[in-house]
C-alpha cells in the first residue's frame, strides 16, 4: 500500500521495490520540488544502535557533496520506518540501459568519468561504497550518470554474521577481499566493482555468472577474469588490460583511484599504446592459475571460515534482492578511514614568499659545496645584476585563482607565469569563488561551508549551515560593505563582518542580521546565483522558475536591493526572457554560471555538455539584447567553436578570464581576454597551464585578482 504523504512529503507513486527498501516518487511543497523517498524496513529498528548509526551515517552521505553523487536531502522516521530524501533522478537506472544492448567504449567512458570522479573525492574522505552495481548508476534527465545509495551498505548492517565476520555488498560485483570478509576494505574494493562494471557495460554480461551466489562469491576468489576482447572481438586489445589490472585478485596490483583507471580507458579509446598492456596480459596469463592453486590451497587448509561464511549466506535468502536473487543485500560496519595521495605539480604554498630575487639551483644547508676559489679584483658590471620582477597587470588583475582537477585551489599570473598551489585539502564541491575587494583573501562556498583562503596559502573556515540543505550563492558587494548569500534558496543581504559571520549558522541567525530585517523570496523565486552593481544599489540573480513545460528553468532578473524586504521582486530585466532563445536552452534550461561587469554587460553560457559547458552570450541591460559581433550573438571566440564556461570579468570590466573545452578534443584551457577585441578576428593564446585542467568535466571556475 502506497502512503499518501510522509511527513511533509506527498507521495504520488512507487518507482521501485526491493529487499532491503522501497522507494517513493513525491512533492516536497516547501520547495516545490519532486524527490525520491527510500523508506527502509522497520526490522532494522529493533537494532539498539541502529537509529544512531542511521543518523550518522546519513550525514555523512549528506556531507558527501559530489557532483555525481545523487545528493541526500533529508532523513528521517515516519510510522516506525526510517527513510531518506533523495534527488529524483529521471533519467532511470544503469540496469535500464544495460537490457537493450552493450555500451561503446565511448559511453561506458563517459559513465565511468562521472561516477570515478565521485568515487575518488569519497576515497579521499575515508568512504567506500562496496556495493556499485548497475541499480546504483543512475541518469538524470540530460543523461549525466550519478552514484547512488553512497553509504547505505553501512546503515543496513545485519546483526546476522558468522564466524564474527561480514560480508559486505553484491556477489557478482563484490572483490575477493569482500569475499573474504577483511575487515581493512580500502577503496580499491571500489575498484574492483568499477571494472566488473566496465566488463558488463560493454558485453551486457557478467565476468563471472553461476546459479547459485555462493558460486559467483567462490569464482571471484578462484577464477581468471575472462578477456573482454573474445566476447566483443571489435572492442581495442587495451580493454583486456584495463580490466584484468582493475579486477586484480591482489588488490596491491589494482589502480590505486578511479582517475587511473579512466585515464588508461581513455588512452585505449584513443587507441594510444598503454605501456604495460603486453605485460599485464602476459601476468594474467601465468599467475591465473597460480593464484587457483593457491586459493584452492588456503580454502582446503585454512580457509573454512570463508566456507562457512559462503555456506550461511546459501541459507541467509531474506539478504538476496530481487536480481535473480543473485544480488546479496549491502550489510557492513563502519569503514576504516583510507585516504589515497594526490600528485600536485607544485609544493603548495603555506607561508607567505616575499616578491624578491631568489638565486636558482642554490644549495641547501645540508649541502657540502666545494670550495670557492678567492675572485680576483674586477669591477662587477652593474648588468649583471637580476633586477627584482616586475609584476604584469591586465586589466587590474595581476593573478588568476582557478580549481583544478585535484579539487584544489591553484593561482597563476596573468602571463602564465608562478603557477602555485593555495588549498591542499583536496575537498569537492568548491564554487562561488570571490576576492574581497582588497584582494588579501579568496571567499568561496565549500559543501555548505563558508570558507577562505589568503594569497600565502592559509584556509579558514569561516562559519557552517549545517542545518540547511543548500547553499548556492555568495557574493560581496564592491565596497565590502555588505554581502548577499542564498541559503536553502531563500536571498540574504547582510553587512559584510567576517567576525560577525562567524557566529551565523541558521536561518534565525541570518534574518536577525539581514540589513533588511527581512529576505527576498516568493513562492516561485528560488535564488541560486547573486551578483552586485559597481554602487551596490541593484542585484543579478539568477533563480529558479517553473517553465512553460513544468519544469524548473534558470533565470536572470536584474532587481534594486532596496526592495529585498517587499513580498515582490523589482523585476527591472530578466532573461532569456521572451526576447531571444539560446541554443541548448529548451532542451536543457540552465545557466551554469554568469557574471556582470556591475554596469550593463552580463555574460553567461547555456548548457550543451560535460556537466555545464555550452555556448557563450552577453548581454546588454541597457539595450535589453544580447550583444550582436557580426551578425551573430553566439559569441564562443576561439575558433568560433564550443565550449566555454565560467565567464568572469576583469577587475575593471575590460578583460574576460573563462574556460575554453574544444569540442572535437575534450582538451580545456584557460583563456584571458580583452572584452572589446571579441569578433575582431583576433587570434587568442590560453594561459599556459601544462598538466592542468585534464577532466573534461572540471569546473575552474577562473576569477583575476586585483591588483595591489
Amino acid at each position: 500500500m502506497i502512503p499518501e504523504k510522509i511527513e511533509r512529503y506527498l507521495v504520488t507513486s512507487e518507482i521501485g521495490r526491493g529487499g532491503m527498501a522501497t522507494v517513493f516518487r513525491a512533492h516536497d511543497p516547501r520547495f516545490d520540488r519532486d524527490v525520491a523517498i527510500k523508506v527502509l524496513p522497520k526490522e532494522f529498528l529493533h537494532d539498539p544502535q541502529f537509529r544512531e548509526r542511521f543518523e550518522r551515517e546519513a550525514k555523512t552521505i549528506a556531507l558527501l557533496e559530489h557532483p555525481a553523487i545523487v545528493p541526500v536531502y533529508d532523513f528521517g522516521e515516519f510510522e516506525g520506518q526510517p527513510y531518506l530524501v533523495m534527488r529524483l533522478m529521471e533519467g532511470g537506472s544503469l540496469t535500464d540501459r544495460l537490457k537493450e544492448e552493450p555500451l561503446t567504449l565511448g559511453e561506458a567512458l563517459e559513465i565511468l568519468d562521472n561516477i570515478g570522479n565521485a568515487l575518488d573525492a569519497a576515497h579521499k574522505k575515508g568512504i567506500i561504497h562496496r556495493d556499485l552495481k548497475p541499480g546504483n548508476i543512475l541518469f538524470d534527465q540530460y543523461g549525466e550518470a550519478y552514484l547512488s545509495d553512497f553509504g547505505i551498505a553501512r546503515m543496513t548492517e545485519s546483526d546476522a554474521t558468522l564466524t564474527g565476520s561480514k560480508i559486505i555488498g553484491t556477489p557478482a560485483y563484490m572483490s575477493p577481499e569482500q569475499v573474504d570478509a577483511r575487515k581493512d576494505l580500502d577503496g580499491r574494493a571500489d575498484i574492483y566493482s568499477l571494472g566488473v562494471l566496465l566488463y558488463q557495460m560493454l558485453t551486457s554480461k557478467l565476468p563471472f555468472h553461476a546459479d547459485t551466489a555462493a558460486r559467483v562469491m567462490m569464482m571471484h576468489l578462484l577464477e581468471p577474469v575472462p578477456d573482454v576482447s573474445t566476447t566483443v572481438p571489435t572492442l581495442p586489445k587495451g580493454c583486456d588490460a584495463v580490466i584484468f589490472r582493475a579486477m586484480a585478485k591482489n588488490r596491491d596490483e589494482r589502480y590505486s583511484t578511479s582517475a587511473e583507471l579512466i585515464a588508461d580507458l581513455r588512452a585505449v579509446l584513443a587507441e594510444q599504446p598503454l605501456p604495460s598492456i603486453e605485460k599485464t596480459i602476459a601476468r594474467k596469463r601465468v599467475e591465473a592459475p597460480a593464484r587457483k592453486v593457491k586459493n584452492v590451497w588456503l580454502i582446503a587448509g585454512g580457509g573454512l571460515g570463508v566456507l562457512l561464511l559462503v555456506l550461511g549466506i546459501i541459507f541467509a535468502p531474506r539478504f538476496l534482492g530481487d536480481e535473480g536473487k543473485q544480488l546479496l543485500a549491502a550489510v557492513a560496519g563502519a569503514s576504516p578511514t583510507v585516504s589515497f595521495p594526490t600528485a600536485t605539480i607544485m609544493a603548495p604554498l603555506v607561508t607567505t614568499v616575499p616578491v624578491a630575487v631568489q638565486a636558482t639551483n642554490s644549495p641547501t644547508p645540508t649541502e657540502t659545496q666545494p670550495p670557492t676559489p678567492t675572485p680576483s679584483l674586477t669591477a662587477i658590471p652593474t648588468d649583471t645584476l637580476t633586477p627584482t620582477p616586475e609584476i604584469t597587470v591586465i586589466g587590474g588583475a595581476d593573478k588568476i585563482a582557478f580549481l583544478n582537477d585535484d579539487d584544489n585551489i591553484w593561482i597563476v599570473d596573468v602571463d602564465g607565469k608562478n603557477l602555485r598551489q593555495l588549498t591542499t585539502d583536496g575537498n569537492a564541491n568548491k564554487s562561488n569563488f570571490q576576492w574581497v575587494p582588497d584582494g588579501s583573501r579568496l571567499i568561496y562556498i565549500e559543501g555548505r561551508c563558508m570558507r577562505s583562503v589568503t594569497l600565502e596559502g592559509v584556509s579558514e573556515l569561516i562559519t557552517c549551515f549545517d542545518a540547511a540543505q543548500q547553499f548556492d550563492g555568495l557574493a560581496i558587494s564592491p565596497d565590502g560593505t555588505q554581502i548577499g548569500l542564498s541559503i536553502d534558496r531563500i536571498l540574504y543581504v547582510l553587512p559584510f563582518d567576517l567576525e560577525q559571520l562567524k557566529s551565523v549558522s541558521n536561518h534565525n541567525h541570518l534574518a536577525a542580521m539581514s540589513t533588511f530585517g527581512s529576505y527576498c523570496r516568493s513562492v516561485h523565486e528560488a535564488v541560486i546565483g547573486i551578483r552586485w552593481s559597481l554602487d551596490g544599489t541593484l542585484l543579478e540573480l539568477k533563480v529558479k522558475v517553473p517553465g512553460s513545460d513544468g519544469r524548473l528553468s534558470d533565470v536572470i532578473r536584474l532587481m534594486r536591493v532596496s526592495t529585498c524586504n517587499q513580498d515582490e521582486t523589482d523585476r527591472l530585466n530578466e532573461i532569456p526572457g521572451q526576447q531571444f532563445t539560446l541554443s541548448y536552452y529548451r532542451n536543457n534550461p540552465i545557466i551554469p554560471s554568469f557574471d556582470w561587469d556591475g554596469e550593463s554587460i552580463l555574460v553567461f553560457h547555456d548548457f550543451f555538455r560535460n556537466e555545464g559547458y555550452g555556448n557563450l552570450y552577453a548581454y546588454n541591460t541597457e539595450t535589453r539584447q544580447l550583444v550582436n559581433i557580426g551578425g551573430n550573438t553566439i559569441l564562443n571566440p576561439i575558433e568560433g567553436k564550443c565550449c566555454y564556461r565560467d565567464a568572469h570579468w576583469s577587475p575593471d570590466g575590460t578583460y574576460l578570464a573563462f574556460v575554453f573545452q574544444n569540442i572535437d578534443t575534450n582538451q580545456t584551457q584557460l583563456y584571458y581576454v580583452r572584452f572589446g577585441l571579441l569578433g575582431s578576428q583576433s587570434t587568442f593564446e590560453p594561459i599556459p597551464l601544462e598538466g592542468m585542467l585534464q577532466n573534461p568535466r572540471v569546473k575552474p571556475q577562473p576569477v583575476p585578482h586585483p591588483a595591489p
